[in-house]
């Protein structure tokens, strides 16, 4: 009747010796999983221990306080960074209240945990710190067991270099 015998169906199907194998697309499928597993374990190696330096911590507090004080150029509003013994978060002065309150911007405003053995300090005892252009410049340090860090802020910009103990 117009249908195709089993037989013949069946043996269509069946690969000859010299076509086994893999075809292109499912090389480059496997390839392609294959690279996305390996970029997942090459950025997970030492995750644990990511951010948990006093270098990272100090490049960290330098790039939040150059953001911070950038805003308050552009925005005409002070900002103040307000350390506490196991972090900090940034405040923006309140014209209308006259008084401190939490930064506008949330990256900002959000208390940033230090990592457990890490401490920082600063040579000026006000809390919270203005960060005026022209107040003078800020030292703080960031340390560790095993390093010390200092960031620097001198009205305009910050940067984090090696402590020096000597």
């Amino acid at each position: 009747m117009g249908s195709i015998p089993t037989s013949r169906w069946h043996a269509a199907r069946v690969r000859h010796p010299g076509e086994a194998g893999f075809t292109l697309v499912e090389t480059l499928v496997v390839l392609a999983i294959i690279a996305v597993m390996g970029s997942i374990a090459v950025l997970g190696l030492g995750g644990a221990d990511r951010g948990a330096s006093a270098q990272a911590e100090a490049q960290r507090l330098a790039a939040s306080i150059q953001v911070a004080a950038d805003e308050a150029l552009v925005t005409d509003r002070a900002a103040a960074l307000v350390l506490g013994g196991d972090g900090y978060a940034f405040m923006a002065w309140d014209p209308a209240s006259r008084t401190w309150k939490d930064h506008d911007r949330p990256d900002l405003a959000a208390h940033h945990d230090l990592a457990d053995g890490i401490g920082v300090t600063s040579d000026v005892r006000a809390n919270p710190l203005p960060l005026l252009e022209g107040a003078g410049a800020y030292r703080f340090t960031i340390t560790s067991r095993s390093e010390s860090w200092t960031v620097l802020f001198d009205g305009l910009n910050a940067a984090a270099a090696p402590a020096n103990n000597g």
